[in-house]
């Protein structure tokens, strides 16, 4: 918009309004109407902000507790040993490993079950265990 003498005028595009029957806007100002109006529009929009990460967060958790449970003995659980109990482990190199403490489990803390990074599609039993554990670093 373009303000000549009095009269506010529209410019659409390149180019520019100067007849005086062109659109003409009524100059608005900024009522107490107006901007308790745009407040709320920018109080609005932070809390849709901040609500977006725990959407996402809420929806990934969600995601995990639909995943299937390994199967023992499906040949992807055979080839790195997985057992669904640590304690019952034929080879365990470090006492007190389980998935629940590896870096490759992605499941929440004190969930019984969770995602594996070497299984992507299924869930792992968190007390279980298999030969490519790895202390998670915290």
């Amino acid at each position: 918009m373009v303000q000549r003498g009095s009269m506010i005028v529209a410019i659409s595009g390149s180019i520019r309004a100067r007849h005086p029957s062109a659109h003409v806007l009524k100059e608005h100002p900024l009522t107490e109407e107006t901007s308790l109006s745009r407040r709320r529009l920018l109080q609005r929009l932070a809390l849709g902000v901040s609500v977006v990460p725990m959407a996402v967060a809420v929806r990934r958790a969600h995601a995990d507790l639909l995943l299937p449970l390994l199967s023992v003995g499906s040949s992807e659980a055979a080839r790195v040993h997985y057992v669904e109990d640590a304690t019952k482990a034929g080879f365990m190199p470090v006492r007190g490993a389980k998935c629940a403490n590896c870096s490759l489990y992605r499941g929440s803390s004190g969930s019984s079950t969770g995602p594996c990074d070497l299984f992507p599609d299924k869930a792992v039993m968190a007390a279980g265990w298999c030969s490519s554990w790895h202390w998670r670093v915290l």
